[in-house]
């Protein structure tokens, strides 16, 4: 008798979870819900770049506590040889008060000098 309680238990909890597998496939299919994902497609003078999705925060911070990242437009294709960094973090890692002193640049400057054969570039993703 108890084994067949655990097997309806995990035949329960199975069905469970393969209903939210289904229902979520089924919901991203007919384009359901926000995007939430960090980088949006979009085409800025006839190129195709990535930029900051600004609702990436709602899913950490309440509206009033969203942090403002810096803009940020970087082409989608990467070049042969190019590397790319990302920086995350807090505002120290932004460089705050002033971006063109923080982290980042120096970071950039650093690799490249380490590896002057590869065309290395730094995206500066920390927000305040």
């Amino acid at each position: 008798m108890a084994r067949l309680g655990w097997r309806r238990l995990l035949v329960a909890i199975a069905a469970s979870i393969l209903f939210v597998f289904v229902l979520e496939g089924i919901l991203r299919g007919v384009g359901s819900g926000e995007d939430r994902s960090l980088f949006r497609s979009a085409e800025v003078e006839g190129g195709n770049v990535w930029t900051i999705n600004p609702d990436f925060f709602d899913l950490f911070f309440p509206p009033p506590l969203r942090p403002v990242p810096l803009p940020l437009s970087v082409p989608r294709a990467k070049q042969a040889g190019e590397v790319r960094v990302v920086l995350l973090g807090g505002s120290a890692a932004m460089g705050s008060p002033a971006p063109s002193y923080g982290m980042a640049p120096m970071l950039e400057e650093w690799l490249r000098n380490r590896h002057p054969q590869s065309r290395i570039e730094v995206l500066n993703l920390a927000s305040r």
